[in-house]
Order: structure tokens, then sequence, then C-alpha cells
């Protein structure tokens, strides 16, 4: 972030360095600076494509559709056959609940890239928010059968299924493919489908199996911030408070400025009763996520519950 900054500070029109500080916000989930970022690009260059391109994907994501939208049908006029493109219009169209519309654009992109795993698995997708995941579970398996054992196409399965209610198929499906030494997954993959199934088996109550998975995952990839905070939250669910904090601090340790370490130290000090120090956590994670509602539940409860027991505390010193 820095080397971007001091290239702009040299040549504030260079447009290509404002895509990539756009970019580089958007992975910081700093979205308000991402979109100032992109809408200076293109008041530099409204032709530039990358730029609009760009500004199509940041406003997408920020549930602007109608503005993503509009810049997708500039690009469109000038790359009709372009199956990113395509692919993201139809993305749109569905978020503005235009369905037939919308799976007319992402089959067309189908027709112009018939190889493409990634856009038929986008269209099961878009199968699962229009029709329900049931339906989407018909279209993976059809897929399937012509990608057997792609980690993209396992992963959406997976989730369809645990989404579909279908928890034990879920876990089983992940297991096979964890369980078959024949599949070439690399240990990124492997890891995240250990974390997957261990957050199934801890959603499931299967709370031993969950921390076998989980530390699988840890083992893989090491440092790794996801699998080590749903360890804590295992341990949690376990009332082994202790554990639980010490592996939410190291997750913290790994990833400081992510809200959702503080917002389960937080859950954790407020069962030990400890609530100044939860109170701290919660402050902490709403700091980093101004707009998580969930925190600002968790973190009002908090501050009643140190104005009622600084009550009374008062109450006894008198």
């Amino acid at each position: 972030m820095k080397s971007i900054d001091t290239a702009l500070s040299l040549n504030p029109e260079y447009v290509e360095s404002w895509i990539q500080r756009a970019l580089a916000k958007r992975a910081l989930h700093r979205m308000p600076e991402a979109l100032a970022s992109i809408n200076e690009a293109l008041t530099l260059a409204p032709e530039h494509k990358e730029a609009r391109k760009t500004a199509a994907l940041l406003t997408f994501e920020n549930g602007n559709y109608r503005e993503s939208e509009r810049h997708l049908v500039t690009l469109m006029g000038q790359e009709p056959h372009d199956t990113e493109l395509l692919a993201l219009f139809a993305r749109t169209l569905t978020a503005q609940k235009q369905s037939e519309e919308a799976m007319r654009v992402i089959d067309k992109a189908i027709s112009l890239d018939e190889d493409s795993l990634e856009l038929k698995l986008q269209r099961a997708s878009m199968i699962k928010h229009i029709e329900g995941p049931q339906a989407a579970i018909d279209e993976l398996r059809i897929i399937g059968s012509h990608y057997p054992d792609q980690y993209p196409m396992v992963v959406e399965l997976v989730a369809t299924l645990a989404e579909a209610g279908e928890m034990d198929q879920a876990i089983k499906t992940a297991l096979d493919v964890l369980q078959n030494d024949e599949i070439g997954h690399t240990k990124e993959q492997k890891a995240h489908l250990y974390l997957t199934t261990g957050r199934m088996l801890r959603n499931t109550g299967q709370l031993d199996q969950a921390v076998h998975h989980l530390y699988k995952a840890k083992k893989l990839v090491d440092p790794n911030y996801e699998a080590v905070l749903e360890l804590g939250r295992v341990h949690h669910d376990r009332r082994q408070y202790n554990l639980a904090l010490e592996q939410i601090q190291k997750a913290i340790d790994i990833e400081p400025q992510e809200a959702e370490g503080y917002y389960q130290a937080g859950r954790v000090l407020k069962d030990l009763k400890q609530y100044n120090q939860a109170e701290k956590m919660l402050r902490n994670a709403s700091k980093l996520a101004p707009n998580d509602l969930k925190i600002h539940r968790q973190l009002g409860v908090l501050v009643t519950l140190n104005l009622v027991h600084g009550e009374k505390r008062q109450q006894v010193m008198v």
C-alpha cells in the first residue's frame, strides 16, 4: 500500500496506480476508499477498460447493482464476447431478481467457453439463488460427472449440501475426498476442506471430531487464522474457556486487524463473567468492523452488564 501511495505522490495522474490502490483497499475491506480510488481513475481516463471493469466489480460488491450494470453495459458494447464481463453481468442481474435474463447471459458465456468449470459453477450458484439449494445439488451432480474430484466442484457441492440441510451427506462427501490419496489437491486446498469439515462437525455437535479435523487443517497450513479461530469456538462450545481464549489469542496474533477474533474473545470473557475485559475486546472489534450489527448488539449487552455490576459494587462499598 505504501509503495502505491508513493507512486501516486510522484505521479497522481497515473491511472494504473489508482486501479492498484482500489484493489488493495478492497483486499483490506476498506470499500469507501476503494470506490474513491477507482472513481479517481475513471475521472482521469473515462475510456480506460480496466478501470471501468474494476468499477463494475467494486460497485457490485458494494451492493450498487444498477451502477455496476451501467459500467458493464458500456464495456460489453465494446467487448460483447468477454466471458468475464458476461459472468459479472449475470451476477448483477441475479442480484436484481432479473432471473430469466441472468440465465440467458450466463448460458451465453458458457457457449463461448464450454470448458469453463468456473462458469458452470456460477450457473449452479445462480440456480441455488433462484430456485434453492436442492435444485442446485442436481445441477452440481451433473457438472461433477464431467469434472470428477475437481476441488472447486467439491467445495461447492459440500457447501450446497450443507445449505440444503443434508449435513451428513456434506460431511461424507468432504471426507471421501480427504481420504482419497490419489486426488492431487494442494495442501492449501486440503487444509480448507479440513477446515470446512471441522466447521460442519462443530455445527452438528461432533466436537471431538471437529477438533481432530481443525488440527489437521492447522498442521497443513500454519499459521492458519480461520482454523485456529474455529478451534477457539469449539473449545468455547465445550466450555473449556481457558483453552478457547488461548486459541483465540493465537488467532488475534495472526490477524490483529480482523474483528472476529476480538468478538469471539469478548463472548468467552462474558461467559467467564469478566465483563470489563469482555467490553474492551468488543470495543476493539467494533473499531475494526463498525458496521457489524452482531458486535454492536453484544457490546450493548456488555455495557449494560458493566453498568449494573458497577452499581452493585458501589452499593456494597457504601
